[in-house]
């Protein structure tokens, strides 16, 4: 009689193991999951250094008083997409002043850059591989489960992609989805 006592007390412990061990199939999302779909760039600095940076805060729509006006300055919006099949897009859409504006005058015309990416999880490396580049770009990247990504990538490469001199050290973009 003990013993048909024990079996259901043992069967009752076990399933409680199982139910334990066994988590509510809401795996955190992987760093690529998290980058897939569509950021805007919500601030830009450059000089970044452990210690301080110059910030540039991001897409301003009214310049200051300046002969040059700077980058973030001339845009309306910078948007990135980043596919589950491993494509992306930067679109740089500029104000109308400055779209519509003679070359002489500092005006250009909107503009996308586009290729494939990869993501090294482990070293939190965003690597872009840009239609038209010979060289992979790589971005330092910082991405939370609320769709906030950072990508530090160097100056020369983001003045070389978007015709910007006035960046120096290295560049933090901002972005949220």
């Amino acid at each position: 009689m003990k013993r048909l006592y024990r079996l259901p007390v043992l069967a009752l412990l076990a399933l409680s193991f199982v139910a334990v061990g066994c988590d509510s199939g809401e795996d955190e999302a992987t760093d690529a999951e998290l980058f897939v779909g569509t950021f805007n760039v919500t601030k830009l600095e450059h000089n970044v250094t452990a210690s301080s940076a110059t910030q540039v805060t991001g897409v301003l729509k009214s310049a200051p008083n300046s002969s040059q006006t700077p980058f973030p300055y001339t845009v309306d919006d910078i948007k990135v997409t980043l596919t589950e099949a491993k494509t992306f897009t930067i679109t740089v859409n500029y104000r109308a002043e400055i779209n519509g504006a003679p070359a002489a005058q500092g005006g250009r015309p909107d503009q996308t850059v586009a290729g494939t990416y990869t993501i090294a999880e482990a070293s939190k490396t965003l690597t872009l591989n840009i239609t038209g580049f010979s060289t992979p770009v790589q971005a330092a990247y910082t991405i939370s489960e609320t769709g906030q990504a950072t990508l530090s990538v160097p100056s020369v490469v983001f003045n070389q992609i978007f015709g910007v001199t006035m960046y120096q050290g290295t560049v933090r973009i901002t972005m949220q989805k």
